[in-house]
């Protein structure tokens, strides 16, 4: 007969994370005159706008949340945001620093890596710098780096977006201009608040409708009741250096 175990399951402990929801959007009108004078299918063309938009304002929705964590890299070593100068531009030992304080932390990835938002000056950066174009020559498809796509360095994905944060007049003791925030996230380091159903929705107001006594207008409008907020401090990094 089997002896009883000697130990007991474990309790598993979990943290209320609270959000209120906001209601964003945005929207265009669309004049009679100009849909019928126009030789270019502009209710097709407005909502391809109007997408556009909505991807772009929730991008920096969530972004302007992100950057607010308290789990911060800089360039060089530096250690602080005013210690940085116009030489801490990032480069791949930058990149290196990160993932082991990701590591370090336990920071889970993102279906087998870590994802860093970062910008076309950063990108820029990074393949001026000797040591990460040469870790990319050899990984990227075709041994190339001009495929526009960067290949992934040390478990990290980077995906470039003119929308990736940066702060003016940094306040830094140097001339820095111009500080950069990469952000590299780890699974579970954020999460995002929706209200179900109809948390996204595409609004096409016909010509009649409120405010539009005469059928002259056609209104298109996006809208979105979001919130994102962060989950776990330590399974992301923002990492700042120098434009």
């Amino acid at each position: 007969m089997a002896d009883s175990p000697t130990w007991s399951p474990e309790t598993v402990t979990d943290a209320t994370v609270t959000a209120t929801l906001e209601l964003w959007g945005n929207g265009i009108t669309l004049l009679e005159a100009l849909k019928e004078t126009s030789f270019l299918d502009l209710p097709d063309e407005y909502k391809k706008l109007i997408g556009q938009n909505a991807g772009e304002a929730i991008n920096e929705k969530v972004r302007d949340i992100l950057i607010a964590g308290t789990s911060v890299n800089y360039a060089n070593s530096k250690s602080s945001r005013t210690a940085l100068v116009t030489t801490d531009t990032l480069d791949l030992d930058d990149i290196l620093d990160t993932v082991q304080s990701l590591e370090t932390a336990d920071a889970p990835m993102i279906v087998e890596e870590y994802v860093a938002i970062i910008s076309p000056y950063v990108k820029t950066r990074l393949m001026k710098d000797t040591a990460f174009r040469e870790a990319t020559r050899y990984l990227a498809k075709d041994n190339s780096i001009f495929t526009g796509e960067i290949a992934n360095i040390d478990g990290v994905r980077f995906v470039r977006t003119s929308t990736a944060p940066s702060i003016a007049d940094s306040g830094s003791n140097s001339s820095v201009s111009y500080v950069e925030q990469t952000v590299i996230l780890g699974e579970g380091a954020y999460g995002i608040a929706r209200l179900l159903p109809g948390d996204f929705d595409v609004v096409v107001t016909p010509p009649g409708g409120h405010g539009d006594e005469y059928k002259v207008k056609t209104a298109i409008a996006w809208k979105a009741y979001l919130k994102a907020v962060i989950l776990q401090q330590t399974f992301m990094r923002r990492l700042e250096s120098a434009r």
